[in-house]
């Protein structure tokens, strides 16, 4: 396909130059990102590409093992249609699209040789039929093959232009389906986070930085942190945790029962920690100027000062090494929390 684009574009100085000119043609596939509904058909398209292929190879199959037989099984009662297998394919090809299928299956229903009234006409309706020349005609031995015939062509337009043309078609659909899932989830995603952004007067920089955190501890790289997995790298981390505690935060500002945090979500919990424990220690100055910025393992940072700062502690200053403090910190956040909840509201 590409040779022959590639031979009828123009040679030459003015020639290259209208290529590149004609090269700005491109600049319309920037219409894909403003119309969310070409995304959704690009999307669903890439997203079944893989399915596709496999029916476009079983469809191959099917037209290859049927088109042996017909070429077997008609090529002298109907050379026009089946005298080779590349006719063959063809012919199968348009029938598994429902064209032009009635004048094949009666050819090889009742014989190259009769009419449409079963009527013996040497081959005229034949000729008539393929446009073939009367004084050299193709129909030389009409052999009607009857319930042959009917088994043969019913299975292959069962298989081909019922089975598979469905499939394909169900392919698309739930690939159309599925992408408009994705970018409505996507778009949701991205409200969320420029909320959250605006609220906390995040910077890009920060933002970007939340993010690669993120996927960091998205180790399977589904776009989604189960809490059982964020235990898990607490764990690892050393960050002591109160149980059910994410699961008293996330249940604030999302579905209840919900069990797993998107990019959004991991963000907002991060800053309603953050913006929990700077009011918390607002009398520990040391403390307070201590705590990271937005940069890798923020929450693990913040959480572990919870438990980990022996000299805060003794001070009797933002002393989260016990039980009770770690339960105020908790009503604290939930706090955060609840007005975060209004705000989503508004």
């Amino acid at each position: 396909m590409f040779v022959v684009v590639f031979a009828f574009l123009p040679t030459g100085a003015e020639g290259f130059a209208t290529v590149v000119r004609m090269a700005r043609l491109l600049r319309l596939l920037k219409l894909i990102r403003a119309v969310p509904q070409l995304q959704i058909i690009i999307f669903s398209l890439m997203q079944g590409m893989v399915s596709i292929v496999y029916v476009a190879i079983l469809m191959t199959v099917i037209l290859y093992v049927y088109g042996i037989a017909g070429v077997h099984l008609y090529r002298e009662n109907d050379p026009f249609h089946f005298k080779n297998l590349a006719r063959a394919f063809v012919t199968l090809f348009r029938m598994s699209m429902m064209e032009d299928w009635k004048p094949v299956v009666a050819i090889a229903i009742s014989g190259c040789g009769v009419d449409g009234y079963n009527n013996d006409d040497g081959g005229a309706t034949y000729a008539d039929i393929t446009s073939s020349d009367p004084d050299d005609p193709l129909c030389t031995r009409s052999q009607g093959q009857g319930f042959l015939a009917m088994l043969y062509f019913f299975s292959f337009i069962l298989f081909s232009a019922l089975v598979l043309v469905s499939v394909f078609v169900g392919i698309i659909v739930t690939g159309m389906q599925d992408a408009t899932e994705r970018i409505r989830v996507e778009t949701e995603r991205r409200k969320r986070t420029n909320l959250t952004k605006k609220y906390f007067a995040l910077t890009d920089e920060e933002v970007t930085a939340m993010s690669k955190m993120f996927g960091v501890l998205d180790a399977d790289g589904d776009q989604e942190i189960v809490i059982s997995e964020l235990h898990r790298a607490m764990d690892g981390l050393q960050v002591r945790h109160m149980p059910g505690f994410l699961h008293k935060a996330i249940a604030v500002f999302s579905e209840e029962g919900k069990d797993d945090l998107d990019e959004a979500d991991f963000l907002l919990l991060v800053m309603l920690c953050k913006r929990a424990m700077e009011v918390e220690l607002k009398g520990g100055a040391e403390l307070t100027q201590r705590l990271p910025s937005h940069n890798s393992f923020q929450i693990a940072a913040l959480m572990k000062s919870m438990g980990s700062d022996r000299e805060t502690a003794k001070s009797g200053k933002g002393d989260f090494s016990s039980s009770r403090s770690m339960i105020k910190f908790e009503k604290r956040l939930t706090g955060f929390m609840g007005t975060w909840s209004s705000v989503l509201t508004i």
